[in-house]
């Protein structure tokens, strides 16, 4: 019998989010909160707005509002408002927040080495093709 695909992905997402979690407590983050920051830490020569953070990561704007109105309220990041467009927000990374940063691309490529070290560049390749397919993801 073929093993339930949905089943397997969503107990690896679960597991991800746990391990994930476990580490960043210790910054007074959460895992979601620790991806925004890297993606605003790989994109600091732009002016990245919350949609920007929507389209990255699928999320709802409801959620993305939720999740900086929390790290801004620790210290992680701030908002300023665009002087082009009053309606637009711009998200900063604080000086609290860059002192994080190497230490969470470390992470990061710790974790990515950690999960593909056993797979082989066509296994990588196909794995990540699927994942792309069934998350929506275009190419």
């Amino acid at each position: 019998m073929t093993e339930n695909i949905g089943r397997l992905i969503k107990i690896a997402s679960i597991n991800l989010s746990r391990e994930l979690d476990k580490y960043t407590k210790q910054f007074e983050l959460t895992g979601s909160q620790m991806t925004i920051l890297d993606f605003l830490a790989r994109n600091q020569t732009k002016l990245v707005v919350q949609k920007d953070i929507e389209d990255e990561f699928y999320l709802k704007p409801s959620t993305v509002s939720v999740l900086l109105g929390r790290m801004e309220k620790k210290g992680f990041i701030n908002r300023e408002v665009s002087p082009v467009d009053k309606r637009q927000r711009y998200i900063k990374l604080t000086a609290k927040a860059s002192d994080l940063t190497e230490i969470i691309q470390a992470y990061t490529m710790k974790d990515h080495q950690r999960m593909t070290e056993d797979l082989s560049e066509q296994e990588l390749l196909i794995l990540t093709r699927f994942l792309k397919k069934v998350g929506g993801i275009s190419e």
